[in-house]
């Protein structure tokens, strides 16, 4: 980290969104610490060697919302903070699937995202703020990742749509939409949304307003990059074994393909897909197959039992 902490700021929504990396975590790969109106989030990502046993991404996402961030102290029963909330598994999972995609192809390095609430007043939402500060963080560190993104949260609140609601404005009930949108300039890159029976062109038009929210805040980040300058580590070239891939592809993919898209193949893809696994492991799939006549002979037996006493 830098010895000299940057700092920028632009006004997002009404509210001042401040960025400020250098001055906390300097042993992190990556730190920034984020303050948007009365909320402040400080997020960290740690890097760790690839292991060469390993064939997929081991990306990590931890968020919590301590209850000090809003001047408490458990007390009760309960004198210590336990396991995450379901809001708070909630968040980390959004954040996850916004950006798994975005990391360099091959990369397989352990890496591990931490959101610490540090600030949080009543009514607002830093759930949003961790999700969007996890974006700038991964861009001002080493790590290669295919940004800059930004994301928003947008309100369709009393005939209007809003940018980054409050809790108490998303639980009103003049609330009809939750969306939340992350992207770069070029497109969006992520979805989730909650609404209540809305048209079609209200959903378009808070997509277009999240999306350019979204470019705005990807601005700021690459500003920021720009003041620092770091430089991404390189990333191997991932081997596929063309040859089995080719054998795969010619022996599955057909019947995988028929009954995957076909809704009303449910009970013959799951056959389907046992099938394959028995022939790939060999003999164990005649008693697959065995097992699957029984259970569907049993269920026909219970079905017309029920018709019988009927």
């Amino acid at each position: 980290m830098l010895s000299n902490p940057i700092r920028v700021q632009r006004e997002i929504a009404g509210r001042t969104l401040t960025l400020e990396t250098g001055r906390l975590a300097k042993q992190a790969n990556g730190s920034v610490f984020v303050q948007y109106g009365d909320s402040a989030v400080l997020m960290t990502v740690c890097c760790a060697t690839a292991r060469p046993d390993i064939d997929f991404f081991p990306l990590t996402v931890e968020y919590r919302e301590k209850t000090a961030a809003v001047g408490k102290v458990p007390g009760g029963f309960f004198k210590r903070e336990g396991r995450p909330t379901t809001k708070e598994i909630l968040a980390m999972r959004l954040i996850d699937r916004a950006i798994r995609p975005m990391f360099a192809e091959g990369y397989r390095e352990e890496i591990q995202i931490i959101g610490q609430v540090s600030l949080r007043r009543s009514g607002e939402r830093p759930r949003y703020s961790c999700h969007d500060r996890r974006l700038r963080l991964l861009q001002i560190s080493e790590i290669p990742f295919l940004g800059p993104m930004g994301s928003t949260r947008i309100g369709y609140i009393a005939g209007k749509l809003v940018v980054n609601p409050t809790r108490s404005e998303l639980k009103s009930p003049d609330s009809k939409l939750d969306l939340v949108v992350a992207g770069t300039r070029e497109a969006i890159a992520m979805v989730e949304a909650g609404a209540s029976e809305i048209d079609e062109e209200i959903m378009l038009e808070a997509l277009e307003l999240g999306h350019k929210v979204a470019i705005e805040v990807a601005d700021l980040i690459g500003e920021l990059r720009r003041e620092m300058w770091q430089r991404e580590k390189a990333v191997a070239a991932v081997s596929i074994n063309e040859d089995l891939k080719k054998q795969v592809f010619a022996k599955y993919r057909k019947g995988l393909r028929f009954r995957a898209q076909d809704p009303r193949q449910a009970r013959a893809r799951e056959r389907g897909v046992r099938g394959a696994r028995a022939r790939h492991r060999g003999a164990p799939g005649d008693r697959h197959r065995r097992s699957l006549r029984r259970r569907e002979s049993q269920v026909q037996a219970r079905q017309g039992s029920r018709r019988v006493l009927r």
